[in-house]
């Protein structure tokens, strides 16, 4: 879903080189007024919402070595996470070109900290402890619409991003190539990279540490070191 919508947004990135993304193809499509409405809710709901709950993750991977053996007070999450997301606000309302580096320098720290769970987990798999990756991973599986809807919000929300590069279109050189070039590289290497993050979880973890965790990376260190 997340491949075909990207290459939707490459389609009419390419049709309408505009700044704006959402904002621009529902004007050009709907009108004004459903634009205006789209952009409204998208500022005071859906992307609030969005950064409030990347900021109530990194304050789990944050806080959970602090408190190793049970989970970090309700009220430090929330208030770390509401530092981190003011002193984000203003570092990009002072200064474009910071933010920019700043968030190159959060993606390569991220894959780098990716790469060395990946690495783990293959080198664990080649030593033969495989205990937790046998039997049948799918066991318990809830199927329920409820349930599916949820699997499938879960997944498209890992892969967002992909229609980010839509609202600075006309910034882009040469946009024809460069935006469709930027999502088939762009996506299928985070899909890899998600993918061979989680056979390293499964391989090392198991499915109920998973399921119990809010921050599996940590867990997945923990079970790493106690095993080793």
């Amino acid at each position: 879903m997340s491949l075909i919508g990207a290459l939707c947004y490459a389609e009419l990135g390419t049709m309408m080189p505009k700044s704006g993304g959402d904002y621009i193809y529902m004007m050009e499509a709907l009108g004004p007024l459903p634009a205006f409405l789209f952009l409204w809710v998208a500022m005071l709901i859906i992307i609030p919402t969005g950064n409030a709950v990347l900021g109530l993750t990194f304050s789990y991977y944050m806080l959970q070595p602090i408190w190793p053996n049970c989970e970090p007070p309700d009220w430090a999450i929330r208030l770390l996470s509401a530092c981190v997301i003011a002193i984000l606000t203003a570092v990009n309302c002072y200064n474009v070109k910071w933010t920019a580096r700043l968030n190159d320098w959060f993606a390569v720290t991220k894959l780098i900290a990716v790469f060395v769970i990946v690495i783990t987990g293959f080198v664990v798999f080649c030593k033969g402890d495989t205990d937790e990756f046998t039997g049948n991973p799918f066991e318990g599986s809830k199927i329920d619409a409820g349930e599916i809807a949820l699997s499938l919000y879960s997944g498209l929300f890992s892969y967002a991003g992909w229609n980010f590069l839509n609202f600075v279109t006309e910034e882009l050189q040469d946009p024809y190539v460069n935006l469709p070039r930027a999502i088939w590289i762009s996506l299928p290497l985070v899909a890899l990279v998600y993918f061979l993050a989680n056979l390293s979880y499964f391989v090392v973890l198991s499915k109920s540490d998973i399921l119990m965790s809010n921050a599996v990376a940590v867990v997945f260190t923990y079970t790493y070191k106690y095993k080793n």
